[in-house]
């Protein structure tokens, strides 16, 4: 393999969310689960999502774990096949408003963002 290629290997690769599109810091998760899934992240604005089917259009999602168990409906706004029967979905919240103190446990449980 020649240098060139292998530099370009060795680059971390952006996502969607860093495209600088993204208006809230997101915050990495392991004890949240959905009725679609684990959750990879959640932010002011959104969630991240494992999910054993694709899915589209607007999705109420069942949120639980440490503290938090609550529902609320939001718009899929992109899904990443990972493999077989498994996605990465994004869900963008509907109405903010509705999920406001899940912005308040985002501040108190998720400590400092992990690195990549």
């Amino acid at each position: 393999m020649n240098m060139a290629a292998d530099e370009q290997l060795k680059k971390p690769q952006k996502s969607i969310a860093d495209a600088g599109r993204r208006s809230n810091q997101r915050r990495p998760q392991d004890v949240l689960h959905t009725n679609y899934g684990p959750v990879l992240d959640l932010s002011a604005s959104g969630i991240r999502v494992i999910s054993t089917r694709g899915l589209s259009g607007v999705v109420k999602v069942s949120l639980q774990g440490a503290g938090i168990d609550q529902t609320f409906k939001a718009r899929v706004v992109w899904v990443k096949k990972v493999s077989f029967r498994v996605f990465e979905v994004g869900l963008e919240f509907v109405d903010r408003r509705a999920v406001r103190h899940l912005v308040e446990w985002i501040a108190v449980w998720s400590g400092k963002p992990r690195a990549r």
